[in-house]
């Protein structure tokens, strides 16, 4: 049986999420945040001009996209959000890896964008870790395992839930309630090449949320490469082995 095989898998794609209080400002400044991300000299996406192929102006803020690779980097009144994958050559540089994505976040979206146009009121900062696995690899013996259900008549699942614990900042200082909020997911992921066939994929993914209760408006403050770094600590240390135990055919590289 094709799901008893062991199956490698490595890191798909990518998403950082920075989430504020809606701030309508962003309507006004975009065009200079777009003109910061690709021409400042210290943008890791200047020299790279395959990077992001098309600029968009979206109801609430503004799109930078390659649609060939699927990379993109959005800000909106609510968001900044940033995707990159990996299977596809994105630009130039196509062999781009998890310090780099790291490194663009933490030297230049924070400090470049973040601070300096003085977006603040900062609720939320999260990462998400996704692998895409073709159905097949995927065996129903497996799924019960993870859904307790031992009929065997599972054909697809979207199964996900959340880990909630306090942040090491709100056990050291009072009227701070900040915590970590992490969530495991895995669901039928629905492309538009999947669409005709009948061997679809599914999406494993992994969440780490950091909350600020109540908001700051310090996110220079806030160490985002240690919570950059404790994000990959738990995919390694706390994710893969709950997967692997769960999911015994696959062979996960750490990232």
């Amino acid at each position: 049986m094709d799901s008893e095989k062991t199956v490698d898998i490595k890191l798909n794609a990518i998403l950082a999420g920075i989430r504020y209080q809606r701030l309508w400002r962003i309507l006004d400044i975009g065009g200079s945040v777009v003109d910061t991300i690709l021409k400042d000299k210290n943008s890791p996406f200047i020299l790279d001009t395959d990077y992001f192929t098309k600029v968009a102006a979206e109801e609430k803020g503004m799109r930078l996209m390659n649609p060939k690779t699927d990379c993109m980097l959005k800000i909106n009144i609510d968001d900044l959000i940033y995707k990159h994958v990996f299977d596809n050559s994105a630009g130039k540089e196509a062999e781009k890896n998890l310090s780099w994505y790291f490194n663009s976040i933490k030297k230049f979206l924070v400090p470049k964008i973040m601070i300096d146009f003085k977006i603040k009121q900062i609720r939320r900062v999260g990462i998400v870790y996704y692998y895409y696995i073709e159905s097949k690899h995927i065996s129903k013996e497996y799924i019960s395992k993870v859904t307790d259900n031992n009929s065997g008549e599972i054909t697809k699942f979207n199964l996900d839930f959340h880990k909630k614990f306090p942040a090491e900042i709100a056990l050291a200082k009072k009227e701070i309630n900040d915590y970590k909020n992490i969530i495991y997911s895995i669901k039928h992921k629905k492309t538009e090449e999947d669409k005709e066939k009948k061997d679809k994929k599914y999406e494993i993914s992994l969440d780490y949320q950091y909350y600020f209760d109540p908001y700051t408006d310090h996110l220079e403050g806030w160490n985002i490469g240690n919570f950059l770094d404790s994000s990959q600590a738990y995919l390694n240390n706390k994710f893969y082995p709950w997967l692997k135990k769960r999911f015994k055919n696959l062979e996960i590289k750490s990232e």
